[in-house]
């Protein structure tokens, strides 16, 4: 992918100019400049690479809005240091983000240290390069990589400030705020706890200190967070500029289960979602099964492949058909991709979600004790 000709074709084609576009946000490829994660010297051809991007953006009065990380970190840092869980991994990240500071500071205003930094919770491999032995979320490994990555992102902020305090650096999060059912206590009180879970992040890198209701919630589930001596002091001195967020959707949160036969399903995570009121999740809302039967109708008219998550597991309709849709998407994105870190990434995430194949989806559909949460097609 020739991402400068692109921007320049788009340019030229003045519908930017005409929709009122001033801003394009981008992410910058971790592998493209330390392909492995933990080298020592930059790769001069990924730094050029950027270097025509943003001239190309500038060139047509476009303010680029660069984020440091991007659900991209290096493969090699996941098999060789077990991902985000690693305190090693900070040392790797503030040498990333101070070369791109270094080089692009004259060009490049408006930054953000990580990408939906909240999504670690929900996708530990995707946000963090988090792999579980037994396939299940472990949150005691899953906040430890939460805090160097916010202790990353301190010292990315107060680098970026040292060699230009002209500088704004942001922190990111995936925004889903949550409604109480009803104006009862509890109601009120579970919706709070839920949107914490989000609002934790910014706190922490807004306000420099980890917030007196998280710090419950550890005690409250044993996780027991190891810190450096000074790292709350580093977490103090590299708060954020601003939050940036992008916004997707609304829960309801309700301690009462019966309330969760009222709502309905749909979202970007298939439905809404009742907790309770210590904030945990009870229940989500389910697919109903008729439209189910006719998405798999048309996607077996269409011989596309699908996937489907129940009570009763995830289930694929072929693997090698897996593999070759995962590579298709990325190769078309960028024909020179590694095809082999791309595969690995395939392998990972089937095992990580614990799919299993089984091409009769109609019959487990019909299960009459199955019931479906998330199709993907």
């Amino acid at each position: 992918m020739d991402l400068g000709k692109d921007l320049k074709g788009i340019r030229e084609s003045s519908l930017p100019t005409e929709m009122g576009f001033k801003t394009f946000r981008l992410s910058i490829a971790w592998t493209r400049i330390f392909p492995n994660g933990d080298e020592e010297t930059p790769n001069e051809k990924g730094l050029q690479f950027y270097d025509d991007v943003i001239d190309e953006l500038l060139k047509y009065n476009i303010v680029p809005v660069v984020t440091i990380s991007h659900y991209e970190m290096p493969l090699a840092l996941v098999k060789n240091y077990g991902g985000w869980k690693n305190r090693k991994l900070v040392a790797f990240y503030e040498r990333f983000a101070t070369t791109l500071f270094e080089r692009y500071h004259k060009k490049v205003k408006y930054w953000m240290t990580f990408n939906e930094i909240n999504v670690n919770l929900h996708a530990p491999f995707t946000g963090g390069g988090l792999l579980f032995e037994d396939g299940k979320k472990n949150e005691q490994d899953i906040y430890q990589a939460v805090h160097h990555q916010f202790v990353g992102s301190a010292l990315a902020v107060k680098a970026g400030h040292e060699i230009n305090p002209d500088l704004q650096i942001g922190c990111m999060i995936a925004s889903m705020i949550t409604y109480p059912y009803t104006s009862k206590p509890e109601d009120m009180f579970a919706a709070v706890n839920q949107d914490r879970k989000t609002l934790f992040f910014s706190d922490v890198q807004s306000r420099g200190y980890y917030p007196s209701y998280i710090k419950n919630y550890f005690i409250e589930n044993n996780i027991n967070i190891q810190m450096e001596a000074g790292d709350e002091q580093i977490l103090r001195e590299g708060t954020v500029d601003y939050i940036g967020f992008s916004y997707y959707m609304s829960f309801v949160a309700s301690t009462d289960p019966e309330h969760i036969k009222l709502q309905t399903s749909g979202n970007l995570l298939a439905g809404a979602a009742i907790f309770s009121e210590e904030g945990k999740l009870v229940k989500k809302s389910l697919l109903h099964k008729r439209p189910a039967k006719q998405v798999l109708s048309t996607c077996l008219e269409e011989d596309v492949y699908m996937e489907i998550f129940t009570n009763k597991g995830g289930f694929s309709t072929n693997y090698e058909r897996y593999l070759q849709v995962v590579l298709n998407i990325f190769e078309t994105a960028n024909p020179s991709i590694n095809k082999e870190t791309v595969l690995h990434f395939a392998e990972a995430r089937f095992k990580d979600e614990n799919i299993i194949v089984n091409n009769n989806f109609e019959e487990i559909i019909d299960d009459e004790e199955v019931e479906i949460y998330k199709m993907l097609v």
